[in-house]
């Protein structure tokens, strides 16, 4: 088995390391030396794309995603509380991840992106049946 990705020396705020693809993974889009998302340590790396899950961790199916034009993708999933955002290491309500992007990238294009996006994803979410919030379990 080859590796597919390294921890770089990058740290953000929350204590989490960066991951670096060491391959192409032409199945994800990904090359070899693109930059990832954020982990707390190697063991959070599957190098055989397998996951687990802990203790009482939920998994909701990602029910529809999309892509800002720096790479920075965004999922929305059914929950027990309703539609939440999945981008990087957020997860967030619609209203919220509005509040969160408008403080972070209000007044650019990235911002005005964001916010096209969120619109998109809410949208789906109604169509799909997603702006109602699932049982545990489901």
């Amino acid at each position: 088995m080859s590796l597919k990705y390294e921890l770089t020396d990058e740290i953000n705020a929350g204590g989490l390391r960066r991951i670096r693809a060491l391959r192409d993974i032409p199945a994800r889009g990904v090359r070899a030396n693109d930059l990832g998302g954020w982990v707390a340590g190697e063991h959070s790396l599957s190098h055989d794309g397998y996951a687990w899950v802990f203790g009482n961790a939920q998994v909701f199916g990602v029910n529809a995603c999309a892509a800002r034009s720096d790479g920075y993708t965004f999922s929305v999933v059914a929950t027990p509380t309703g539609p939440h955002i999945c981008a990087g290491c957020r997860y967030l309500s619609l209203p919220n991840a509005r509040e969160h992007w408008t403080k972070t990238r209000g007044g650019t294009q990235l911002g005005d992106e964001t916010m096209a996006i969120l619109d998109m994803l809410e949208r789906v979410a109604v169509i799909r049946g997603l702006d109602k919030p699932v049982e545990d379990g489901q």
